[in-house]
């Protein structure tokens, strides 16, 4: 799948703007932001719940827009809209069987019946039992994309391994790719392949996430005294201060960077593992935390 420049105004309000994103087939692909950076929006244009105001989406090279049965090749779930609510899992069963081509219903029940969904409305369910249903309806429905918001939300230990597994399964031929949000980022950790950051309506960069973690470095410093170096604040991203201990993301560690800061004469350095919380954080909140300390060292 390739989205290219797909803009989207709400009420003028520009949401998305020329968001520029390849999803290769066998990966999953995270879209992480802010609190309303558009997500949401994000996947309801793809599929074309909302009509885009630019750009295009490629699926086998075809804009599925001009030839919409390129859109059985994507699976999206709006549940903000509530539509499965009054369908039991029987029904919904057979609605997607209409609706999907390669739906899989005999597979589809045998799930049903494995994780002991029982045969009530959806709405009637808890939270993590609608994402378990809506992860197998993924499953099953056999498309090529499978889009996700927030899928495992609010489930409990046991559903979430389940839901994983599903997931990790649906990719494992390398037929199949999966783009999904999560506020989690731990768990979102365990699935990604690759991570879309989405930032002021645009996806400011895309990076594989093991490849990132070789390149950026995450350093604990402990120095005498309690003020923060220059050199720290310009070349790196500062994540915690506890009196002299200083945690710091570095997108570049290079060892001319390491010289630098050796001279500081530091009481310990420490590299420590790097998460997606932390690159998040990199991305998102540098200038908030910027702020954040200038407001704490003027009070001081």
């Amino acid at each position: 799948m390739i989205i290219k420049k797909l803009s989207k105004k709400i009420a003028s309000h520009p949401i998305l703007n020329e968001v520029q994103l390849t999803i290769p087939k066998g990966v999953i692909c995270g879209i992480v932001g802010r609190n309303g950076s558009g997500k949401t929006t994000l996947f309801r244009t793809i599929v074309g719940h909302y009509q885009s105001d630019a750009g295009e989406v490629l699926i086998e090279g075809k804009n599925i827009c001009i030839d919409p049965i390129m859109k059985e090749k994507i699976f999206y779930v709006d549940t903000q809209f509530h539509p499965l609510d009054f369908m039991t899992p029987i029904i919904i069963g057979e609605y997607y069987n209409l609706l999907y081509h390669s739906f899989d219903l005999e597979s589809y029940q045998q799930m049903i019946q494995k994780y002991q969904l029982p045969n009530r409305r959806f709405q009637q369910y808890s939270k993590g039992m609608q994402g378990l249903l809506l992860v197998i309806l993924a499953y099953c429905s056999n498309c090529d994309y499978l889009i996700l918001d927030e899928p495992l939300d609010g489930l409990d230990v046991i559903i979430r391994k389940e839901a994983t597994d599903l997931l990790l399964d649906a990719v494992s031929e390398g037929t199949r790719s999966i783009i999904l949000s999560s506020h989690n980022l731990a768990e979102l950790e365990k699935l990604v392949d690759q991570v879309a950051f989405l930032k002021n309506g645009r996806i400011s960069h895309t990076v594989h996430l093991e490849n990132e973690k070789q390149l950026t470095k995450k350093v604990q410093f402990v120095f005498r005294q309690k003020a923060i170096p220059e050199i720290i604040k310009q070349r790196g991203t500062i994540l915690s201060v506890q009196g002299r201990v200083v945690c710091v993301v570095f997108k570049e560690y290079t060892a001319e960077l390491a010289e630098q800061v050796a001279t500081l004469n530091p009481v310990l350095i420490e590299e420590l593992p790097l998460s997606l919380e932390d690159l998040f954080i990199e991305e998102f909140s540098h200038q908030d935390y910027e702020n954040e300390m200038r407001d704490t060292n003027d009070e001081k």
